[in-house]
């Protein structure tokens, strides 16, 4: 049956003209060589898994494959869940044919493990996985990567689509070892677990180090041009230190400076417009090199890199409202036996603290306030502090909020841990967001 199921589909792709590349073609060849002597399960799944590699690859780089999918009843609906959306920099790589596709299987004793839409340059490595089990047609799991060693950052998406979770994993620069492992090894070596999603914490089974090789071929070099434009705000200043142009992504380096009252949390809106065409936002990855309290450097990273590929000229930078805080009255006293609700003004704000209650057995200290919905000042986090030193206590485990335009407060729950039973807690107000209207943009010429 499951070689049936092979022949009929690679038949039908013969019949339509529709080839598949010697490496996508040796692939899947491998794949179903090893079936020949495994159980009927194991052979299912690898059939299954060898035609939706096909599949996958077919419908993000064949029109002709497209078309043909869209008139099988049934399928069209599917085509929707395996193109490429909502990224237009991994668009840009296929058109542009520095998509290294794989496909890729990883797999031990009782898992496979599937590598696809591996997409590689200097910011960021990005690929989808799925996991199936040998034994069982059970595809509530999904695998983990690690690849700290390597100085990036990374991010993952999940979504469940047809009865089975894709992950989708970028990996973003953060140092020179994650360019020099890009272009001087041409390979990556992973640590793969494998998960249960109910049971996020429990491994099932651990792959252990892998190696994955890249097609240098398709790997190329980001664009960098020096922005070096200071901004002055009565805040602090903004440094704009470079523009990163790259095959699936455009990143800006940014540098916030305090002065002696404030420092600037954030941005609201930082837009990018090329050549005087509408402006492009980032797309919420970043990461931060940590320069000290009030001092931060940011990597933001915008989903577009049509750019990269084009001859612009010019480029517009545009501020869009500024998130800043005052130094000055960040630290507070709370009493555990004092009745509540207790005000605390911040910023000439208020933030209403409705309830501060420890649990000794759970070593969790858990505070509820809530801030008036119109406010300026968006959110705040909390830390407990020694007073005398200023030390930090404990660590932060959780904070979870309700925002709604109809309602009159926004209320928070902030959860620490390892915080000692005390009867009067001194809090230290981090990385307050106050809106301000502060607008500002600056042009400058691509040479």
């Amino acid at each position: 049956m499951e070689d049936n199921m092979n022949d009929n589909f690679l038949i039908e792709l013969k019949r339509n003209d529709i080839k598949l590349s010697e490496n996508l073609s040796k692939t899947v060849n491998n794949a179903l060589l090893k079936t020949r002597r495994k159980g009927r399960v194991y052979k299912y799944i690898v059939s299954v898994a060898a035609i939706l590699i096909i599949y996958i690859t077919l419908l993000n780089t064949s029109a002709s494959f497209r078309a043909f999918a869209e008139g099988i009843p049934g399928l069209k609906e599917t085509i929707k869940w395996f193109v490429l959306k909502d990224d237009k920099g991994l668009e840009s790589a296929v058109t542009n044919d520095i998509y290294d596709f794989g496909p890729i299987m990883i797999e031990n004793d009782e898992f496979i493990v599937m590598i696809d839409h591996l997409t590689i340059d200097q910011v960021r490595i990005h690929f989808s996985s799925r996991v199936f089990n040998k034994n069982t047609d059970e595809n509530d799991y999904e695998a983990f990567f690690t690849l700290s060693e390597y100085g990036a950052n990374s991010t993952r998406d999940r979504s469940f689509q047809e009865g089975e979770y894709i992950s989708e994993c970028d990996i973003y620069a953060k140092g020179e070892d994650f360019r020099d492992m890009v272009f001087e090894k041409g390979y990556m070596e992973v640590n793969i677990a494998i998960k249960n999603i109910g049971r996020p914490n429990m491994i099932v089974a651990d792959l252990g180090v892998r190696r994955i090789d890249f097609d240098m071929n398709k790997v190329l070099p980001s664009k960098e041009f020096d922005i070096n434009e200071v901004c002055e705000t009565e805040y602090g200043t903004i440094t704009f230190n470079k523009l990163i142009l790259s095959p699936t992504k455009t990143e800006v380096v940014v540098t916030f400076k305090d002065n002696d009252d404030y420092f600037i949390t954030g941005i609201q809106k930082l837009g990018l417009s090329f050549d005087n065409e509408e402006h492009v936002y980032p797309n919420g990855s970043t990461y931060l090199i940590d320069n000290g309290e009030f001092n931060k450097t940011y990597h933001l990273f915008f989903n577009v890199s049509k750019y990269y590929y084009a001859n612009i000229s010019e480029v517009k930078i545009v501020i869009e409202d500024l998130f800043i805080a005052a130094k000055d009255g960040r630290i507070f006293e709370i009493k555990t036996k004092e009745h509540r609700p207790e005000t605390i003004t911040y910023m000439g704000e208020q933030i209403i603290i409705e309830s501060v209650s420890s649990n000794s057995y759970l070593d969790k200290l858990e505070i509820n306030y809530k801030i008036l919905a119109e406010s300026p000042l968006h959110s705040i986090n909390l830390n407990i502090i020694e007073k005398k030193t200023g030390e930090t206590l404990g660590g932060s485990a959780y904070v979870s909020g309700s925002y709604s335009e109809t309602e009159l407060y926004h209320e928070f729950s902030h959860v620490l841990k390892s915080i000692p039973k005390m009867d009067v807690y001194c809090f230290k107000i981090e990385y307050p967001r106050y809106k301000t209207d502060f607008d500002w943009e600056y042009s400058f010429k691509i040479k």
